[in-house]
């Protein structure tokens, strides 16, 4: 997995939020990617609760 250079070394820290069903109801798998991205991204933090998609939309739009 790579991802994007401004992503890494940014003095904020990266907060990754999650969504959907699988996520949200089938520990094993949110563990597995919460897991893999402590190690792609150890300074990022994972909100622990899914967030409402329509929260994500307005997130991104008020960024752009």
């Amino acid at each position: 997995m790579t991802v994007p250079s401004s992503w890494v070394g940014s003095e904020a820290p990266l907060a990754i939020a999650f969504t959907g069903s699988v996520l949200t109801h089938i520990a094993a798998v949110r563990a597995a990617m919460v897991a893999r991205l402590g190690q792609t991204l150890p300074a990022a933090r994972v909100q622990p609760a899914p967030v409402d998609p329509l929260d994500g939309a307005l997130f991104r739009a008020r960024r752009a």
